[in-house]
């Protein structure tokens, strides 16, 4: 079973994949594969990944749940072509899979969240884009991209009610969610949802707000019925160790009676719950922990992983 964790560094851009296999773990970062044993807890690298410009995402190919892609960020962006690469853990490569002129993608943008949706498309929700492509001035935007991964053809994506950035996003079955976020003035606490199937009403509509305003969070699917928003920032920007459980199916949320660690104090994270051990992860830049989620409800022990390094 394989894990994908992105997490958000300021300065060096840090992608890791967990992947239970004789008791090691694959830590991705923008210039090699590590991997991790736990018996040993001695990081190993075990291939090198080329990036010719600064990654900014990276989504994994739920397809064939062995490789993943990366994006280039928008900032950095001096080249004429955007390039998207996969990486395959069988063959230990980095493939081209799509080069697109720059002119005709509209997946310039950072602080935007990806996801992938339909198990063949790859969409870019919100985040912030320059003005004009000459400026340095950047501002929060309602548009979203898509791509198809295997045909390489632009996917026409409604733009969200709200521009936000950081805000937090997930595809369950073909629904994609947005929460929260950044609108420029202030931190927000409405959400949307947009059924990518639906092709004669291609909008994003309102769902219940937040509890409460939140930006940075990240988001675990829970057997396609609860989504569970974990920590992020409040307007204060103060980081916050809270839990919200987004229903689908009454469209109400719940405030967990469990938080994060108690060490947890940072904004950039990542999260993922391994249904198969129903095991939630929280990776922070010096911290790796896992809970139990058999009770999803239930105050379980979180254990201290190995944590990883830069």
């Amino acid at each position: 079973m394989e894990i994908l964790i992105y997490t958000n560094l300021p300065l060096c851009l840090v992608y890791i994949i967990f992947q239970y296999l004789r008791s090691t773990v694959y830590w991705v970062t923008r210039t090699n594969v590590q991997v991790l044993d736990f018996i040993k807890g001695k990081w190993i690298v075990v291939a090198n990944v080329g990036v010719d410009e600064r990654i900014h995402k990276l989504v994994k190919d739920i397809s064939q749940n062995e490789s993943f892609y990366m994006l280039p960020t928008g900032e950095q962006l001096s080249t004429p072509s955007f390039i998207i690469s996969k990486f395959d853990f069988h063959s230990s490569q980095q493939i081209v899979v799509h080069e697109l002129p720059k002119a005709k993608t509209r997946f310039r943008r950072a602080g935007h969240t990806m996801v992938m949706v339909n198990n063949n498309e790859i969409y870019a929700i919100g985040g912030h884009i320059p003005i004009h492509e000459f400026t340095t001035h950047w501002y929060a935007t309602d548009t979203c991209a898509g791509l198809n991964i295997h045909s390489g053809k632009v996917v026409i994506v409604a733009p969200l009610n709200e521009r936000r950035k950081w805000c937090a996003a997930i595809a369950v079955l073909s629904i994609v969610y947005a929460f929260g976020g950044v609108n420029d003035l202030c931190t927000v606490a409405s959400s949307e949802c947009y059924t990518t199937t639906n092709k004669e009403e291609k909008e994003w509509k309102f769902i219940k707000d937040l509890p409460e305003p939140r930006a940075c969070m990240q988001t675990v699917n829970n057997n396609n019925d609860t989504i569970l928003l974990l920590g992020g920032v409040d307007s204060n920007e103060s980081v916050q160790r809270s839990v919200f459980f987004y229903h689908i199916s009454t469209n109400s949320y719940e405030i967990a009676t469990w938080e994060l660690p108690k060490e947890f104090n940072t904004n950039r994270f990542s999260a993922y719950f391994m249904e198969d051990l129903q095991q939630l992860f929280i990776i922070t830049k010096s911290h790796c922990w896992m809970r139990s989620m058999t009770n999803i409800l239930a105050n379980e022990v979180w254990n201290e992983l190995p944590s990883p390094h830069l």
